[in-house]
This record gives structure tokens, C-alpha cells and sequence, in this order.
């Protein structure tokens, strides 16, 4: 039988922004003393909420536990290619967030690019780590205190430098921590005709889609990418590329 693969996405720009950041006080932007309990700031002055999980597999919620992969989705509506399983079809519109309600949205790049590099304390303030088992990146709110009886490792430092399970994974999430799961990716593959998305890299990576689209690459957009070992917020995919999603709230 003759195989071919359709759609094997090309991360073709990467950028890897690491270093070390001066330590600086935990305020609101502009000095102000507003509530920022569990909030991330994108902006100089713009903060957001994560979700408490990855989108669901029908892209209407989110899942149950942070550590639980959720739908793969591609970045713009399209149909689903014949002998693609209902299971594996999870392709929604561009806005994710329209589906979910309540003021859900999908990140821009530059605001993922905030979050884990350009906020106060920003290398202090991401990791990765193993959370019941699973792999994947903590991140932490702009302001925040380690829970007692809890320890985290700042830095792309292996999956096993912080690791967490049950009862302590719990006290770390009431304090805001929020875990990404390294669940891989999607990619079209073709067999006689017949197509079906097939999982890939799962637990060894993680890839999210962002908002924005590629200033000069037509059908590709930008993604927010981790491994063991590094982070990048500038890596671009084709968008028959299914991706999990982790949406976010403004903060009114």
C-alpha cells in the first residue's frame, strides 16, 4: 500500500529566549495596589486569568484537571477530511473562546511572549515539572506566595526538578499555580484515500496555538512551545496542525 503524509508541520522559525532576570517587586502596573490574586499580566498594563484547564474535546468547557490533555485543534475552521473519526475532529472556529462564553479568549503571541519573558520577576516564575505523572509547564501568578510544606524550581530544569501529586498538587493550585501539559500534537496523516489525525511527541512536548498569524506565511500561525528544556514563543505551524488550547479571561 502506498502511505503518505499530508501534513507534517514545519516549526520553521524558532526563537529561544532565555537569561536571567533582576529581581523586582511584585506590583500592578503603575505602582497601583488593585487585586491581582491569580492574575498574569501581558501587558504593561493589561492582566488576564487562565483557564483552569485545556479546552475539552468538544470545545465547549474545560477539562477536569490541569494535567489533562483536552481537545487538538487546528487554528481555522475547515472540514474534516473523509475517514476522520468523530474523536478526532476537533476542529472549531478561530476564536476558541466563542464557544466556551464568558469572555473566554485565545492569547496573542506577544501576550504568551509576556507572560513567560517580559513581566517582573518573569524567569522566576515558570518551570517544568511532572504533575501527577504527567508532564509539563508550571507557571506562576504575577503575585505569588509558595504554599507551606510545597517546593518549586524555577527554569527548564528537567521534568522531574519539581513534582507534585494529590494533596500538594492541590495546595499549589489554590495558590495559583497553573500546569500545562505536554500533550504534543496532531498531524494529518493519509492512508489509501482515508485520513485521521495521529497523535504525536506526547509527553515530551508541549504546543499551543496563539491568535496570530503569520505576517507573511499565509496558511501557518504563531504557537507558544516547551520542552524539557526550553520555551519559545515565536514558532510557527501550519494550521491543519492540531494543538491543545489553554484560554484566558481579562481582568476587569
Amino acid at each position: 500500500m502506498k502511505r503518505s503524509i499530508l501534513f507534517y508541520p514545519l516549526f520553521a522559525i524558532s526563537l529561544v529566549l532565555t537569561g536571567c532576570c533582576k529581581e523586582k517587586p511584585d506590583v500592578a502596573p503603575g505602582g497601583g495596589s488593585q487585586d491581582l490574586a491569580g492574575a498574569f499580566s501581558v501587558s504593561p498594563t493589561k492582566y488576564v486569568y487562565l483557564a483552569p484547564g485545556n479546552l475539552t474535546e468538544d470545545g465547549h468547557g474545560f477539562v477536569a484537571h490541569q494535567w489533562e490533555s483536552g481537545g487538538y485543534f487546528c487554528w481555522e475552521p475547515r472540514t474534516n477530511p473523509e475517514g476522520t473519526s468523530a474523536e478526532q475532529g476537533n476542529i472549531p472556529y478561530v476564536e476558541w473562546g466563542d464557544s466556551v462564553g464568558g469572555g473566554w479568549r485565545t492569547l496573542s503571541q506577544s501576550e504568551w511572549h509576556y507572560i513567560l519573558f517580559d513581566r517582573r520577576n518573569a524567569a522566576s516564575k515558570h518551570a517544568t515539572g511532572t504533575v501527577n505523572d504527567v508532564h509539563g509547564l508550571l507557571l506562576l501568578p504575577d503575585q505569588w506566595t509558595l504554599p507551606e510544606g510545597c517546593s518549586f524550581v524555577a527554569g527548564c530544569n528537567g521534568w522531574e526538578a519539581n513534582v507534585y501529586r494529590d494533596s500538594v498538587w492541590l495546595r499549589m493550585e489554590e495558590a495559583g499555580a497553573i500546569f500545562l501539559p505536554a500533550a504534543g500534537w496532531k498531524y494529518l496523516y493519509v492512508l489509501d484515500g482515508s485520513g485521521w489525525y495521529v497523535r504525536t511527541d506526547y509527553g515530551e512536548n508541549g504546543n499551543y496555538w496563539t491568535s496570530s498569524p503569520h505576517s507573511s506565511i499565509g496558511n501557518e500561525s504563531w504557537t507558544f512551545q516547551f520542552f524539557v528544556d526550553k520555551v519559545r514563543t515565536l514558532e510557527d505551524a501550519s494550521r491543519e496542525g492540531a494543538l491543545t488550547m489553554r484560554l484566558a479571561r481579562d481582568k476587569k
